[in-house]
């Protein structure tokens, strides 16, 4: 590339822990653009700059009150971002301080290529590149009709600031080939599935790392374990899990992550030796955490509005760790892709009974050899060496 192009990328949430944010940044980093990502500071993170992987990443200020925002404006004026304690709860008020914070920031600086993920950005996103004549992206993580319909007037205007700018965006990628479909029939332009894949050189790691991992937890290293790291909450069915291993005590559960369901995690952890509660996992940890189990562990509820389309990051992390997955028989892209390649352990229901089917399945060591072997030829096939190809390729298309 003869001169670096530039990349604002926007995302309202903290892009420090999105899988998604984060590895698209960095692979443009890598192949010679410069990439400045404005976040936002949910899940507890705290605003401020901060460079990772080459990646400058602002993480705006989160309002919760109408003296937070006046405070906010004067820094706005400014531009400069401080660097308060984050909140967890999203307004309105805050969807349109970081609007504005995109647009002084935005404007201020020489940009190329707007990429929008999710539909909270939208606006600006369109906005920042009819000013600057450039095109924009917008990557779409979810099924947003399918997860907002009926609940509230918030939702419905998601869902209608996502109708007005979908047919505006130059290009639009997704995660998988059904919402692909989906956006497609909508309107949307130049649709490319750039799935949430793994590099397989992170997840790929010496037997070190997994010896490392199990003794920092005290785990034998014959010991049978179950990963999963990621959201806690009720339509992931993390109970049954942790209640098939109080009865199964040879088999160890890795857990990490936050949500509602952490109470109920974090008291299973003090009763059973054999779960291990791992709290906040930082993004760069999970491949190692990962790596020192035998199988992963992920059942989206099948009634949740995303079910039809689940293509989740810890089905690519799986695989990409030549793991397979203990998963619901039938929901979204995830069976499709488990079923290609043969490395679901599958439950038919989500009960403690049938998560201790799949752990008897597990204890067959040749059973468990060749759900590994078929991980490790489905990991072959869905890594992000080929998503990364189709975003550089999009890219040079869009900046030709």
């Amino acid at each position: 590339m003869s001169e670096k192009k530039r990349v604002l990328m926007l995302v309202y949430g903290n892009a420090h822990r999105d899988p998604r944010v984060r590895q698209s940044a960095e692979e443009l980093a890598a192949n010679g653009y410069e990439v400045d990502v404005f976040g936002v500071a949910l899940q507890n993170a705290s605003s401020g700059l901060s460079t990772v992987n080459h990646v400058q990443i602002y993480i705006l200020p989160l309002v919760n009150s109408l003296g937070m925002a006046f405070k906010q404006l004067w820094a706005l004026i400014r531009g400069r971002v401080p660097s308060w304690e984050g909140h967890t709860r999203s307004s309105g008020m805050a969807i349109l301080l970081y609007w504005l914070w995109a647009l002084r920031l935005g404007l201020a600086r020489h940009y190329d290529i707007v990429h929008c993920h999710e539909h909270q950005p939208m606006p600006v996103a369109w906005l920042l590149a009819r000013l600057k004549r450039i095109p924009w992206i917008y990557d779409a993580h979810e099924p947003l009709p399918a997860n907002r319909t009926g609940r509230g007037r918030k939702a419905s205007m998601a869902i209608r600031i996502e109708e007005i700018f979908l047919r505006r965006a130059n290009a639009v990628v997704t995660v998988g080939q059904r919402l692909a479909k989906e956006l497609q029939e909508r309107g949307a332009r130049d649709v490319v599935v750039i799935g949430s894949w793994k590099r397989l050189e992170q997840f790929r790691l010496p037997n070190a790392v997994r010896q490392e991992i199990r003794e920092k937890l005290n785990m034998s290293q014959e010991a049978l374990a179950v990963v999963y790291i990621g959201v806690l909450q009720p339509d992931r069915r993390i109970a049954p899990l942790l209640e098939a291993a109080a009865d199964a005590p040879d088999i160890h559960i890795i857990i990490g992550g936050y949500g509602p369901d952490e109470p109920l995690v974090t008291d299973m952890a003090q009763k059973y030796a054999n779960i291990h509660w791992l709290g906040i996992v930082p993004l760069d940890e999970v491949a190692r955490y990962t790596v020192a189990g035998d199988a992963i562990y992920y059942c989206l509820n099948p009634e949740a509005h995303i079910a039809h389309y689940s293509t989740p990051n810890k089905l690519f992390e799986a695989l990409a760790a030549a793991k397979p997955m203990i998963a619901l028989r039938g929901v979204g892209e995830l069976s499709d892709i488990l079923e290609e390649v043969g490395a679901g352990v599958w439950l038919n229901r989500p009960t403690k009974e049938d998560v201790l089917g799949a752990f008897e399945q597990l204890r067959d060591p040749e059973n468990r050899a060749a759900l590994q072997e078929a991980a490790q030829q489905g990991g072959d096939r869905y890594h992000w060496g080929i998503a990364a190809q189709r975003l550089l390729d999009l890219y040079g298309r869009l900046l030709a």
